[in-house]
């Protein structure tokens, strides 16, 4: 990342292999279970080419308008029907296999700002993390990666307000039935920012 970047990142993962609630994904008006989910059903959303390597001077210029054309990665479809996105709902992705420098070292998403200031929008995911590997696998998994794909979308929408990006990642998990120790361990990660915020205002 160049100078003057900064990265708000996801929060810390425990997997757990689940059973529990496994809601039927559709798209393309295809149905698929979580655990046997067809690889050929993907939302026709728009995935950006580039990589989180790229220059800031390349991403700071305007977005193109997105098409229907283009196709996510798998588990980021996934994560995506599950959470009921569609049209422009849907952000731009980039997958990232090395994390920003000055951003948390075990970050599943993240995203960045730009020498001005600005929201570069684009949620950065860590292809070699645990979540997005274990998504298609496990139940658990997926609904985790959803809830970090809710949290960095609030981000782009709203600004840098952490708290208010975890409250948005744990109403989604609960909603779509996260177990209690992946709601225990956003629960601290919120509990912690917001003990933070408070620190900080002394």
């Amino acid at each position: 990342m160049g100078k003057g970047w900064r990265a708000w990142s996801g929060v810390v993962v425990v997997l757990l292999s689940g059973a529990g609630y496994q809601p039927e994904l559709r798209a393309s008006g295809k149905p698929a279970s979580i655990h046997g989910l067809d690889r050929s059903v993907r939302p026709t959303v728009s995935l950006s080419g580039q990589t989180a390597s790229t220059k800031a001077d390349e991403i700071q210029k305007p977005p193109q308008t997105r098409t229907r054309s283009q196709t996510l990665p798998e588990a980021l479809a996934a994560a995506v029907t599950l959470l009921g996105w569609y049209g422009d709902d849907v952000p731009r992705f980039e997958l990232a296999e090395e994390r920003p420098p000055d951003g948390t070292p075990n970050a599943e998403a993240w995203v960045c700002l730009n020498g001005d200031g600005a929201t570069v929008p684009v949620i950065y995911v860590a292809s070699n993390s645990s979540v997005y590997r274990e998504a298609l696998r496990d139940y658990q998994s997926l609904v985790k990666l959803a809830g970090i794909l809710a949290h960095e979308r609030w981000h782009l929408r709203h600004g840098p307000d952490e708290s208010s990006a975890y409250e948005t990642e744990l109403a989604t998990m609960t909603y779509l039935h996260a177990n209690t120790v992946q709601l225990a361990e956003v629960r601290r990660s919120l509990n912690w920012t917001r003990q933070r915020v408070k620190n900080r205002a002394r």
